[in-house]
């Protein structure tokens, strides 16, 4: 049974239309996400790099930021989940899913490993493995699921679907590109535009039936959902 392409157009039009209509809603997390990263980029560049003290004084806040920076991303899984199921979030949900934030630390392992070792071995496994992966913070947010079933899950849904999948992550780098010509100030738009588009996609996947030969992959009992 051959699986039905992915709506790539449909879903960067979904994106764009998104965020035109809520410009101010992304600029707001923009900014927030600035605010929290700043002071840690600025204490992190007064410390410097030089020295063994300074690297001993780099760790805690190394860490600080990377909590920051998964939280944030988890946030903003959410939050593109939810305008892929025509909700409108507010802004306290970026904060939502601190929950998750060791799950999607140990998957963002896990996957940083195989393609490390993918990438080892002729370049192309490595493409393969974060392609096939790409999903698993969709599916820890989205069907709270453990880090290890969430990873399974995404190689499970993109089967069949790599070719497209490599072709529509090439046109989200190239509006991105486009977007960050004008001084990097076009990302306001087309970075939102970008992630709402693979929630789209990533919406249709989950959607899509598995082929009669195989079977949905079985998962461990779902977490508690995050209180909102």
């Amino acid at each position: 049974m051959q699986q039905s392409s992915l709506p790539k157009k449909e879903a960067i039009s979904f994106g764009w239309k998104i965020t035109k209509q809520n410009i101010f809603f992304f600029i707001g997390i923009i900014v927030i996400s600035i605010f929290l990263f700043l002071p840690i980029q600025i204490i992190l560049a007064v410390i410097g790099d030089d020295s063994n003290t300074a690297l001993l004084l780099n760790f805690p806040f190394t860490i600080i930021s990377i909590f920051i920076g998964g939280i944030l991303s988890l946030g903003f899984t959410k939050i593109t989940l939810m305008f892929a199921a025509n909700e409108k979030p507010e802004i306290g949900v970026l904060f939502s899913q601190y929950r998750l934030i060791f799950y999607f630390l140990f998957a963002n392992i896990i996957v940083s490993i195989f393609t490390s070792f993918g990438f080892l071995f002729f370049i192309i496994p490595g493409i393969i493995i974060s392609t096939r992966a790409q999903f698993f913070s969709y599916l820890i947010v989205g069907k709270n699921l453990g880090p290890i079933a969430a990873i399974k899950q995404s190689m499970f849904i993109t089967k069949g679907h790599v070719r497209q999948l490599l072709l529509f992550s090439l046109m989200l780098i190239g509006i991105n590109i486009l977007g960050a010509i004008p001084l990097g100030l076009g990302l306001i738009l087309t970075f939102p535009t970008s992630m709402l588009a693979t929630a789209y996609i990533y919406r249709h996947l989950v959607s899509e039936p598995a082929p009669a030969s195989q079977e949905p992959l079985q998962v461990s009992p779902p977490l508690p959902a995050p209180a909102q």
